[in-house]
């Protein structure tokens, strides 16, 4: 349980009796956020589009069983990885660079704590193959609702005109939707 406040009022009648005194106390106990647990990242680090992280909340509890069940919720800056649920594993492909990745648990009032954990990506360059491998994931993931894993694959696949040229060029059923240039 979280911290308790002890609430006391005391009354007495205006221009009464000053030894007659009523008072009434009342306990508040405010209810603690849920504790005790980290965010992990596996692997730690990886190369952009080519390693699938898995992003896992661990030792989370709260002190009274009334709080439960614990939800979880993964996100990157304002870009949710996954929604609130009790699932405590999210899987997504990264673009190069440095992400700080937040994990915020909620016990059943709403009561919320958070950890984060900094994940380093490299840059990859894939060749044809592996570049259509990825537009496929990443089309996979948009299909699947998970647009932030999706803009990521999408993101770290798209390196240039010619390299989409030869793309289609060898598959034709590569999305194009997806293309970007990269500023």
């Amino acid at each position: 349980a979280g911290v308790t406040y002890a609430f006391t009022l005391v009354a007495s009648e205006r221009g009464g009796d000053p030894s007659i005194v009523g008072s009434a106390q009342m306990l508040v106990t405010i209810n603690r956020p849920p504790f005790g647990g980290v965010l992990e990242c596996s692997p730690p680090s990886g190369t952009a589009v080519v390693t699938r992280f898995e992003l896992r909340a661990r030792g989370w509890t709260d002190d009274d069983d009334d709080d439960l069940p614990l939800t979880f919720r993964f996100a990157e800056g304002t870009a949710v990885l996954s929604e609130k649920s009790d699932d405590k594993v999210a899987n997504r492909y990264m673009s190069a660079g440095n992400h700080t990745i937040t994990l915020e648990v909620y016990d059943f009032y709403n009561a919320r704590s958070s950890a984060s954990v900094l994940v380093p990506v490299t840059e990859t360059v894939l060749d044809e193959s592996e570049t259509l491998d990825a537009i496929r994931r990443g089309k996979l993931a948009c299909d699947d609702g998970r647009g932030a894993e999706c803009l990521s694959i999408v993101e770290g696949t798209t390196q240039g005109s010619s390299r989409r040229r030869r793309l289609q060029e060898a598959d034709a059923s590569a999305p194009t939707e997806f293309e970007t240039e990269r500023a």
